[in-house]
C-alpha cells in the first residue's frame, strides 16, 4: 500500500512520501526491467542494445557463443506473454516472429508502419544483377535469415552516380536505406558487368546493416550512421577488402557511371 503522509512546512507546499516498497516507475527502470526479463526467459550469454529505430524493431545476430539482440524501446511496454513469445524468438524456439509479437508492434502509435506512404514499385532484377538473390544470400549467410529486407534498384535515366562534395574530394552514394520507407535503394549504374560480384554484395551488405542498426544517437543528440559496431560488422563481409581494392583503382571510373 501507499502510504501518503503530510509533513508540516513553512511553505504552503505539501510533500508526498512514498513507501520504501514502492518505486517511481521511469523509462530506465523500464528499460532495466525489459533486458532483465529477456534475460532471464532466453537464459543464454546476451548482449542486448535498446534502440529508437521505429521501423526495424528486432535485430538478433550471433557471435560466437553471444546473442546479439537490438530491441525498439516500444517493448517495454510489452505484457508477458508478449515478452515471452518474443524471448522464443530471440532464444530461435521460434523461427518466425510470433503472432503476439506481431499484433503488439502493429498497435503501437510510434511505430512507422510501411504503407503509409503512397506504394513503392520495388524492381529487384536487373540487367546483370538480382539484388533479392543477392540479398537472400547474405540474410542467410551474415543475419542468421532473421533480417526482413525490402530492396529496390534505382530509377534509371538519373545521373549516373550521385556525387557529394565532401571538402576537397568526391563522395559517392552507392545505396541508401530509407527508414521511413523500410527500403533499401541501390545505384542503377551499378548493375554492370564491369562491376564485380564482391562489390555489389558489399554495398547490398552495407545497407542492410543500417537496417539493422539503425542511427545512433550520441551524448549530444547527433546523429551517428557508422559508429564503431557499423564498422566492425562491415568488416565481416568475407569480400570487404577485394570491394575496396576495386574501388580504389576504379573510382574515377565510377565517378562518370563506368
Amino acid at each position: 500500500m501507499i502510504q501518503r503522509n503530510r509533513k508540516k512546512s513553512s511553505s504552503k507546499s505539501r510533500e508526498l512520501i512514498v513507501s520504501e516498497n514502492h518505486m517511481k516507475v521511469t523509462p530506465d527502470l523500464l528499460e532495466h526491467a525489459l533486458i532483465t526479463g529477456i534475460r532471464n526467459r532466453v537464459g543464454r550469454l546476451m548482449e542486448i542494445t535498446l534502440t529508437d529505430n521505429k521501423t526495424s524493431m528486432i535485430s538478433v545476430s550471433k557471435e560466437g557463443r553471444l546473442l546479439k539482440v537490438r530491441l525498439s524501446k516500444i517493448f517495454t511496454l510489452a505484457d508477458n506473454d508478449v515478452m515471452s513469445d518474443l524471448s522464443d524468438f530471440i532464444s530461435g524456439r521460434a523461427r518466425s516472429l510470433p503472432v503476439k509479437v506481431r499484433r503488439f508492434i502493429d498497435t503501437q502509435p510510434a511505430y512507422k508502419k510501411p504503407g503509409k506512404r503512397p506504394p513503392v514499385k520495388t524492381v529487384t532484377s536487373g540487367a546483370c544483377y538480382n539484388l533479392r538473390i543477392i540479398a537472400r544470400r547474405l540474410n542467410k549467410h551474415y543475419f542468421d535469415n532473421r533480417l526482413n529486407v525490402r530492396l529496390t534498384w534505382g530509377r534509371r535515366g538519373r545521373a549516373p552516380v550521385r556525387r557529394v562534395r565532401f571538402r576537397k574530394s568526391w563522395s559517392i552514394q552507392y545505396g541508401s536505406y530509407d527508414e521511413s520507407l523500410d527500403l533499401i535503394r541501390i545505384h542503377p549504374a551499378l548493375d554492370s558487368p564491369r562491376v564485380p560480384i564482391e562489390f555489389i554484395e558489399c554495398v547490398v551488405y552495407h545497407e542492410m546493416l543500417h537496417k539493422k542498426l539503425g542511427v545512433v544517437k550520441t551524448i549530444n543528440g547527433r546523429r551517428r550512421l557508422h559508429p564503431p559496431e557499423f564498422k566492425k560488422l562491415e568488416r565481416e563481409y568475407e569480400g570487404f577488402e577485394k570491394a575496396i581494392d576495386w574501388e580504389k583503382k576504379n573510382f574515377n571510373k565510377l565517378l562518370k557511371g563506368l
